[in-house]
């Protein structure tokens, strides 16, 4: 029986069951419902592609948002909802990243994360302390956060 005739008698069965939607929808409902209301709202689909291309759990950077800005309601700069900073000045202070929009800020922000290479908890203490283990009891409200995005 040639490759031909063998493909012409297989019949591959209609699937019985119907998939379960795929992950990442399921994320960008999930982190579009906790959104809801704040100015992030409806971005849940650039929170799951930034965290696909720089290998972070698409939770983390909207449960970060809440515990630096109240979910962009106390930004420390323009579309900066993560405290994201780009040094200091010769005082010392604190210089915050501007940026053009949120949907910027985003890939900025899980870059950033996504550049430590860490797991999320040194990743968050990395974040609030510049070190991969921290006092801090940060790392664990922003898992917890993580945790509750479903």
């Amino acid at each position: 029986m040639t490759a031909a005739a063998v493909s012409e008698t297989v019949a591959i069965p209609e699937p019985t069951v119907v998939p379960e939607p795929a992950p990442i929808a399921a994320d960008v409902d999930a982190i579009d419902r906790f959104l809801a209301g704040s100015p992030l709202a409806g971005m849940g689909n650039v929170f799951v592609a930034a965290a696909a291309m720089y290998g972070i759990d698409p939770r983390l950077m909207p449960a970060v948002a809440l515990w630096e800005s109240s979910i962009c309601r106390h930004q420390a700069a323009a579309f900066n909802c993560w405290g994201l900073t780009s040094g200091v000045d010769s005082y010392g202070r604190l210089i915050f990243r501007d940026f053009d929009s949120y949907e910027d800020a985003i890939w900025a922000v899980s870059r950033t994360y996504g550049g430590y290479g860490l797991p999320t908890y040194a990743a968050l203490c990395m974040w609030v302390s510049g070190r991969a283990n921290c006092d801090s009891d940060y790392p664990g409200k922003v898992i917890a956060t993580m945790e509750g995005i479903r």
